[in-house]
């Protein structure tokens, strides 16, 4: 049996928004999934739902947005 590690910027639960929204919608990271070269966060907001790397997400409110 061998044993995976698996470094994530962002927990479950966790509000975030994506970078590249114009609206700076708030979402909550309801699941992650494992692929071969990269973890994908899903994100939920009401109705909308989506799978994104970690390098389009953020803690915090994009500045060019504001």
């Amino acid at each position: 049996m061998s044993k995976l590690t698996i470094d994530i910027d962002f927990k479950i639960g966790q509000m975030v928004y994506l970078k590249t929204d114009p609206e700076q919608i708030i979402f909550m990271v309801s699941a992650l999934k494992v692929e071969s070269d990269c973890v994908l966060y899903e994100l939920v907001s009401g109705l909308t739902r989506g799978q994104f790397p970690s390098i389009e997400i953020s803690e915090s409110k994009s500045v060019e947005y504001m």
